[in-house]
């Protein structure tokens, strides 16, 4: 690092200090956080997950939902038969229930983490290049706009 941006870092750094009240420092993250939301509406992005996503979701809970039921209705079943073979072929119809809660499940995460994912890539490159155009600022140039 050069000079210049040791000096612009340690400016950086000595301006948010351990001596500033937990007030003052809620008060500038909540208008960070609104500044953050006002751009992303200007840009018109969207932060919310795809129609993909909400699709996944939904079929996932389903899945999970039916499988459940579907083990339960099977496990009562299961308790009036006295033969073996039935009492095999039960298991193996819940095992495949318990498949489906599994697939249910994979969908609805893959979906959650995918549309938390992508607000959180969205916020770390905001944040970033908050922090590009303070360093600039420190240095005394001017800040690129993308």
């Amino acid at each position: 690092m050069s000079n210049n941006e040791n000096l612009a870092t340690e400016d950086l750094a000595a301006e948010v200090s351990p001596n500033q009240s937990a007030k003052t420092t809620n008060v500038v993250t909540d208008d960070r956080v609104e500044q953050f939301r006002a751009q992303v509406a200007e840009l018109k992005l969207r932060t919310g997950g795809s129609r993909g996503d909400l699709v996944r979701m939904i079929i996932g809970g389903i899945l999970m939902l039916g499988g459940l039921i579907a083990g339960l209705i099977v496990y009562e079943q299961s308790l009036s038969q006295g033969s073996a073979l039935n009492l095999a072929s039960e298991q193996i119809l819940a095992l495949a229930m318990l498949g489906v809660i599994v697939i249910g499940a994979a969908l609805f995460v893959s979906a959650t983490l995918s549309r938390f994912l992508r607000f959180w890539m969205l916020r770390n490159l905001y944040e970033g290049q908050a922090h590009i155009d303070q360093v600039v600022e420190k240095i005394g140039g001017q800040a690129p706009r993308v």
